[in-house]
């Protein structure tokens, strides 16, 4: 069974994995930068490039020491080459490529949206033939026609991720970064009918997404609040939580039934909230569509779905090299050119 040591960079973690060709996880472990930016509100891509340098080799030795593993024992590395911050993606892609070079084996550049597709792998019976993938994230919210030689995508958010409304009307109401989990918290003694927020393009024949009215309309409604107590949190976060799960939800049904698809695939760090996870499996169940849910430590970024990502490109041969470059930007149908 072939091994990876794989790495995840692209924003605010630094992900080390090595995974096996079974999808055996022998090590992984992960440093968070969440306290280097609770006074900004978000990223600082040079906060966390340099968070990622000091990190990377203490993690990757904890990896180690965890498997019981020497260097000899890993048959290719891969790392998380586009899209994301480029700071933060230089110090993974450059760490991967001097360890290929200097142990003699593979590098493989992997598309952190082909992470995240993969990242439900170890739920049992997960798809071989073709799904619809849902990838829901600070950064992302798109919907993908795949199987294993292709990913299309389908349709996207014009505008704000899911996770990036969240993190906005987060901030409005004094919640601190990252506000997914926080806003998910208040929204469990929140009620959800106490402010209704606008789905848009609800009735669109399209697969895309848009959060920006949503949010406009969220931070209205913060403003107008003359009492904004407790209870007036929870209600405005129950009621968020809600249009957005609904969103995503009834677009994703949309996009397999429209394309004849049984199989439903979620990930991206969106795909965590209970409230979108209890929505979507019981409209698939309704559906009668089969759906694959990482757990959701691996819906965020996490390097087991970068060595998961690399392992099909390595049984397809589809290495990269030493000049193989970094992409702050690239769509998920020219993850080609990261192939040399």
């Amino acid at each position: 069974m072939r091994k990876i040591l794989a790495f995840e960079t692209s924003c605010d973690d630094t992900a080390v994995a090595i995974v096996d060709e079974a999808g055996v996880i022998w090590g992984e472990a992960l440093y968070s930068q969440v306290k280097e930016y609770e006074s900004f509100g978000g990223v600082v891509p040079e906060i966390g490039s340099r968070a990622h340098i000091e990190q990377i080799l203490l993690v990757t030795k904890q990896v180690f020491a965890q498997a019981q593993l020497k260097h000899q024992d890993i048959d290719a590395v891969a790392a998380t080459f586009a899209p994301g911050l480029l700071g933060p993606l230089l110090v993974g892609a450059n760490f991967a490529k001097g360890l290929a070079q200097a142990w003699s084996i593979p590098l493989i550049a992997v598309h952190h949206i082909a992470g995240h597709i993969w990242a439900g792998f170890r739920c049992e019976g997960f798809p071989l033939g073709r799904f619809v993938a849902l990838i829901a994230s600070g950064g992302h919210s798109a919907l993908y026609l795949c199987d294993k030689n292709s990913i299309q995508t389908l349709g996207q958010s014009l505008d704000d991720a899911a996770g990036e409304a969240f993190d906005k009307i987060g901030r409005a109401l004094g919640l601190g970064y990252p506000a997914g989990k926080k806003i998910e918290d208040e929204a469990k003694r929140g009620n959800k009918d106490r402010f209704v927020f606008p789905i848009a393009l609800r009735h669109d024949p399209h697969f895309n997404f848009s959060f920006s009215g949503l949010k406009t309309k969220a931070l209205s409604c913060i403003r107008a609040q003359d009492n904004l107590d407790s209870q007036c949190v929870a209600d405005i976060c129950a009621g968020v939580q809600e249009a957005i799960a609904t969103a995503l939800v009834e677009k994703t049904l949309k996009a397999a039934l429209s394309l004849n698809i049984s199989s439903v695939v979620i990930g991206g760090g969106v795909a965590a909230n209970s409230c979108l996870r209890a929505k979507l499996s019981e409209a698939c169940e309704k559906a009668n569509l089969s759906l694959f849910l990482p757990s959701p430590q691996h819906c965020t970024d996490n390097a087991v779905m970068i060595a998961k990502a690399a392992h099909i490109k390595l049984q397809a041969n589809l290495l990269s090299d030493f000049s193989t470059d970094v992409h702050a930007s690239l769509a998920i149908e020219d993850q080609d050119l990261l192939v040399k």
